[in-house]
């Protein structure tokens, strides 16, 4: 690499360390490629490369349609290439592309997950899980985050596949966050009812267990696709009032409707709109997090470049802006 002459395939040089001008002889994991065509209708390959610490963006000009040929169906490749800049970003212009085997792969260097404690995580949610007071919502909280089987499934999953904390342990992260600002406003505004906001805060995402896989990539399921994690939450949470009983009915619907519209609207994905204010509460607090969250990895891409601004982003469909810093990487 860069000062340090060619990786050889079996060394690991991460994304977030390449830089302009790095000669680069190593696998990737492969999560998109599309064939585009230049202005004078010759085609190119478009690639999306990752490993545990981001993506790159990968380009093949010459003999395009071979080289996607070539990786049809592959989950990691072998890329030879240079990594340049453009418009901020880095990219990589490849010169040589092939497909690797899964399982001569070290799946552990492609697959990101929080750089936050999961044990620490885990304790502060199991602190505010047990903060419920109110005896229905407590089993009904239990019978999720006692569960050994869900746990195990629940501090590894993700929360999202390419948008907010889309890393093993993500979920377990962004959880603990929503709740820990519930149990914030629920201080500020005593009128609000802690103990459901408290539980729609801790069970908003729950379905995402079931949504994504994650053993060589994070991808959606079969059920995922076809559901969404939302429909998938509700049913979860359906089956296990079903089992408390007798769970009032009212309790139940309040429940189920902080599920179904913490999204906010429709056209965002929930089948409702917001009724009380609990869910406008926990819905604003989940986009809160989640973009705040979408802001700190854009902010990391920056690295220690004395950039004023980051990338464009078209999630958050804007670019930041930084200012003066002092030296080393920018926080959030």
């Amino acid at each position: 690499m860069g000062g340090k002459g060619t990786s050889a395939v079996s060394e690991r040089t991460f994304v977030s360390e390449l830089q302009a001008g790095d000669q680069v002889d190593q696998v990737f994991a492969l999560r998109e490629r599309m064939l585009r065509e230049r202005r004078d209708g010759v085609p190119f390959l478009k690639m999306q490369l990752a490993d545990k610490t981001g993506e790159i963006e990968a380009l093949v000009w010459d003999d395009a349609v071979s080289a996607n040929a070539r990786v049809v169906g592959a989950e990691f490749v072998r890329v030879k290439g240079r990594v340049e800049r453009y418009q901020r970003r880095n990219n990589l212009n490849v010169a040589l592309l092939e497909p690797v085997a899964a399982e001569k792969v070290n799946v552990k260097s492609f697959l990101p997950e929080t750089p936050r404690s999961r044990k620490e995580l885990w304790r502060q949610l199991d602190e505010l899980r047990k903060s419920v007071r109110e005896p229905h919502l407590a089993r009904l909280l239990a019978a999720f985050f006692e569960e050994d089987a869900f746990v195990t499934q629940f501090v590894d999953a993700p929360a999202a596949r390419k948008f907010h904390h889309a890393y093993l342990g993500g979920l377990l992260e962004h959880t603990t966050q929503v709740a820990r600002l519930a149990s914030t406003v629920a201080d500020l505004y005593p009128g609000l009812d802690r103990d459901l906001l408290m539980t729609g805060a801790l069970l908003h995402d729950i379905g995402k267990v079931r949504e994504f896989k994650y053993t060589t990539s994070i991808d959606y399921t079969d059920e995922g696709r076809l559901l969404g994690h939302i429909v998938i939450g509700d049913r979860m949470v359906s089956e296990r009032i079903a089992h408390i009983s007798p769970f009032p009915e009212e309790l139940t619907q309040k429940v189920r409707h902080l599920l179904l519209a913490h999204h906010g609207e429709l056209e965002y994905g929930s089948p409702v709109g917001i009724r009380i204010g609990e869910a406008f509460v926990l819905h604003f607090l989940d986009n809160m997090d989640a973009k705040l969250n979408m802001v700190r990895m854009l902010i990391e891409q920056i690295g220690e470049s004395d950039s004023r601004w980051t990338p464009y982003d078209w999630r958050l469909g804007r670019e930041l802006f930084l200012g003066e810093r002092e030296s080393g990487p920018p926080q959030l």
